[in-house]
């Protein structure tokens, strides 16, 4: 029996190795990568002089990609053609278009577009910057953008600079320098070179990179701008444990001024006054409407009435844009016509207003008679309506209730 039993355990035991070793378990990967891509060397590299060539390449250490590259990445000076902006594996190349500016610093502004491949983990802050000239331009300005109607961070708009200081260059010039807000209105407008300049912002409709649409969304600031650097410190700690500090480290780095600058952004409001309807719908009433609010009322001559204290004058928005006059005499407003002469605010083709004579002719489109023939037919039909709906619910009164017939099962519980 003792052979036999050390026989039956050794099998057991073969048995349960073999299991163990053929069960299937989970694969564990090892540590969630939390860090952002890591920039290796560029094509041309970073902060190169005398560069002819538009194709940029950018490597990292592992796969990356774009997230929403044509909101998030800026390239200044702002180009007329739109750039292709691509990532190509660990390397993101980008194509400029237009024809390079010669003694110009070009920076690409990544914000944080660029992600790596498995976790999405964005490299935060990240630009690129290159020279055709001699020298590169390194300073930078920053601030705040702010809608001015209740002081919220507005995200992605342009923020830009002009260092033509006329008033009219924002209307008529690109931007020389560009930025684009974030999610907390911040900016921040980098490769500036000394000197002075005017800053703006604008939400750009027609991606022209200047105010031409009076729908564009804007901000200005008042002051010139003029960008400056000093020198600063900064403190590095090395702990050697959570409660033990082991050395400080002093760091001087330079801070780029001014880094708050405010903006408050708005829409301009363009009144072009002039006529746009004049109807009259019922016999006793006409109606004016107008594109924009005026300060005094339209003076009215009657050419087959007399005008004078003929109308009670409805005003639906306090502002003269839209304007209702009921007729109070019945033989003026029996006419199936009544013409009229009407002097208003008008804005001419140099945005000023000046006084305009229209003489207007005011058809109802229901004569008195046939009002008053209408009226009686609704009448009519109301109340035949009435009379239906009373007798058929006198009916549903009278009819007698319905029986229904007893239904008994006789079936056996199998069933």
């Amino acid at each position: 029996m003792k052979p036999l039993f050390r026989r039956l355990m050794g099998a057991a035991g073969i048995a349960a190795a073999l299991y163990s070793c053929a069960s299937v378990g989970r694969i564990e990967g090892g540590p969630i990568d939390e860090t952002p891509p890591l920039f290796l060397g560029s094509t041309p590299a970073s902060g190169a002089l005398h560069n002819k060539k538009n194709k940029i390449v950018i490597e990292f250490d592992e796969f990356i990609k774009l997230d929403k590259p044509n909101e998030k990445i800026v390239i200044s000076p702002p180009q007329v053609q739109q750039p292709e902006i691509k990532s190509n594996g660990k390397k993101v190349v980008i194509t400029l278009q237009d024809t390079l500016k010669a003694n110009t610093t070009y920076t690409v502004d990544f914000a944080d577009a660029i992600q790596d491949n498995n976790e999405g983990n964005p490299l935060e802050n990240f630009s690129f910057s290159f020279s055709t000239g001699e020298s590169l331009d390194s300073m930078a300005v920053a601030g705040t953008l702010l809608n001015a109607a209740n002081l919220e961070p507005v995200k992605g708009m342009l923020v830009g600079l002009h260092s033509n200081l006329a008033d009219s260059a924002f209307t008529a010039l690109p931007f020389e320098r560009v930025g684009r807000t974030d999610s907390r209105g911040h900016f921040s407008i980098r490769g500036v070179s000394p000197g002075k300049y005017h800053i703006f912002a604008l939400q750009d409709a027609d991606q022209n990179f200047a105010f031409t649409q009076p729908t564009e969304i804007i901000a200005f600031h008042d002051s010139i701008i003029i960008p400056t650097m000093e020198e600063r410190m900064h403190q590095d700690t090395v702990w050697v444990d959570s409660l033990t500090i082991d050395t400080i480290f002093d760091h001087k780095y330079t801070h780029f001024l001014p880094d708050d600058i405010l903006l408050r952004s708005f829409k301009e409001i363009h009144y072009s006054q002039r006529l746009a309807k004049s109807e009259r719908l019922t016999p006793e009433k006409f109606s004016l409407y107008f594109t924009a609010p005026a300060d005094s009322l339209p003076l009215l001559e009657g050419l087959n009435f007399d005008e004078r204290d003929a109308f009670v004058i409805e005003q639906t928005t306090g502002r003269n844009d839209t304007l209702h006059y009921w007729i109070r005499d019945s033989l003026i407003y029996r006419q199936d016509t009544l013409k009229m002469r009407l002097t208003y605010l008008y804005t001419d083709s140099l945005q000023q207003l000046v006084p305009r004579t229209d003489t207007l002719k005011l058809l109802s489109k229901l004569t008195y008679e046939k009002l008053q023939k209408q009226k009686r037919e609704a009448k009519e039909k109301e109340q035949k309506e009435r009379e239906k709906r009373k007798k058929k619910k006198d009916e549903e009164q009278e009819k007698p209730d319905t029986e229904f017939l007893t239904v008994d099962v006789y079936a056996p519980s199998a069933m």
